[in-house]
């Protein structure tokens, strides 16, 4: 069954249990589905987005990259992958780790993130930098802080949502 979508899957990530319950599943599915009700989004345009975010490492890397908000080194932006993916001290992580994450990063996660207009890559310095992804971020942070400043003057005190 070559080229199929389990191929070299273990069956330990193949499982269907999960550490979530389903009321967490059922929340963010109604979150991201809210999102799309008002955003007047497409589903393919979600679907890519999904897509784009079902890599941990991807995660991580846009993670570092919008805290930090500023321009940082390829090779320094590894690092901190690095340190979040192990949570270990940079001084406990193995040198070939950080050369093996710069490298994904380099040749798989960025030009994805980059083609998408999520983060913007130099490489004459080798720096990457936030692009977009801080003006969007602005946005859905302002308009998270209004949704649960309205979310906080409806509360009753009971913990009961609507």
């Amino acid at each position: 069954m070559s080229g199929c979508v389990f191929d070299g899957l273990s069956e330990e990530r193949m499982t269907t249990t999960t550490p979530y319950t389903d009321g967490e599943y059922a929340e963010l599915v109604a979150e991201v589905l809210d999102w799309m009700d008002r955003h007047d989004t497409s589903p393919d345009l979600v679907s890519d987005a999904f897509q784009l975010l079902s890599v941990r490492r991807r995660r991580v890397m846009l993670r570092v990259v919008r805290e930090y908000d500023d321009d940082l080194t390829l090779p320094d932006l590894a690092e901190e992958v690095a340190i979040r993916e192990s949570d270990k001290p940079i001084p406990e992580i193995p040198p070939e780790t950080v050369t093996e994450v710069y490298i994904s990063l380099y040749h798989d996660h960025m030009p994805r993130l980059v083609d998408a207009g999520l983060i913007e890559y130099e490489q004459e310095r080798d720096l990457v930098s936030p692009g977009t992804l801080s003006v969007t971020l602005e946005r859905v942070d302002v308009g998270d802080q209004k949704r649960d400043r309205n979310r906080d003057s409806n509360d009753d005190g009971t913990g009961a949502r609507d």
